[in-house]
């Protein structure tokens, strides 16, 4: 009986490494101090639209599409519907903000890890701390998008940013905003 007990101790070790491995690499992440050259864990290649970037992170070999969480913008991309209003203008915003630059994914605790097409669920913060997908939001470029699985806090934040946007017509609330988008 006591040969059988032994027999899970390996394994029992294995176990404790990986959890000490785990908590070591994730407190690594939580609150790094960057330099500004080494900022955040990811450099942003490319803007997909609005709402969707490509990133180079850190540690991984090939880039990954990562889709910011709690945010929706008007499509631009999708094959199957035409451009909407006011999506060129959330593109263009989102590309001046991280395109070419290094910025902090994070996960939500309550988010899934990537939705049903394959893109890393994350929020995602510029150098200065900026949270972007609420800049989205507080900025008229997109709405919040809650039906993704999101902590509480931030449904709540994402949703009286754009309650604001609306009340002071920013961006697409602009009256304004898609006149001319029956020439586009």
């Amino acid at each position: 009986m006591k040969k059988r007990s032994f027999e899970f101790l390996p394994l029992f070790l294995f176990a404790i490494m990986g959890l000490l491995y785990y908590q070591f690499q994730t407190d690594s992440l939580v609150e790094p101090e960057y330099e500004v050259s080494n900022f955040g864990n990811a450099l942003v290649v490319r803007v997909v639209d609005g709402d969707t970037i490509v990133a180079a992170i850190d540690g991984i070999e090939e880039d990954v599409k990562v889709r910011l969480l709690g945010v929706n913008t008007p499509e631009t991309v999708d094959p199957r519907r035409p451009v909407e209003c006011f999506g060129k203008e959330a593109s263009a915003f989102l590309k001046d903000l991280l395109e070419g630059k290094r910025a902090r994914l994070e996960e939500d605790p309550e988010a899934d890890e990537q939705d049903r097409y394959g893109r890393l669920l994350r929020h995602v913060y510029m150098e200065d701390g900026s949270h972007v997908n609420s800049l989205i939001v507080q900025e008229g470029y997109g709405f919040a998008y809650t039906s993704f699985p999101l902590n509480d806090e931030m449904k709540a934040n994402l949703l009286a940013l754009e309650r604001d946007a609306r009340e002071f017509e920013r961006g697409l609330w602009h009256p304004d905003a898609c006149l001319d988008s029956v020439d586009n």
